[in-house]
């Protein structure tokens, strides 16, 4: 039992809980957001034995800078919630829901893949709805 306690109290004081602080809405590790966008592209695909997706954003309102961002199942920081945010990310595009989307600025390097789509990584999704005073409100951190 003593042996168990020891490994336990090496591997935590070895592996601090900083390395699994990351998080969505952690605007210290540059996560930005934009709420009350739209969903108008959607693309899979495969890029070095990864599966990735792409989204294009434009807001509600058809005014202001259309966001990309992309999620690679293999890549980055965000992979274990690639599945999550590739289905969610097919229900916003399929029915037009009002989102906030989250993106982690300049992750992705290569040049003809950012030439392509983006430097953006996809790191969330939060729906969105309009309140009774016909302002919009969105779900998750800000």
């Amino acid at each position: 039992m003593k042996k168990i306690v020891s490994v336990s109290a090496l591997l935590i004081t070895a592996c601090p809980l900083s390395s699994w602080a990351e998080w969505t809405g952690d605007s210290s590790i540059g996560v930005v957001y934009y709420s009350d966008e739209v969903i108008s592209d959607f693309h899979v695909g495969q890029y070095h034995s990864s599966a990735y997706f792409c989204i294009k954003t434009v807001k509600k309102s058809g005014e202001g800078t259309p966001v990309i961002a992309c999620a690679f199942e293999k890549e980055s920081t965000w992979r274990p919630s690639f599945n999550t945010m590739l289905g969610q990310a097919r229900n916003f595009y399929i029915t037009g829901q009002s989102i906030r989307v989250y993106v982690e600025p300049n992750t992705w390097i290569d040049q003809s893949f950012v030439k392509a789509f983006s430097s953006n990584a996809l790191v969330g999704l939060s729906s969105c709805s309009t309140t009774s005073t016909g302002s919009t409100e969105c779900f998750g951190p800000k």
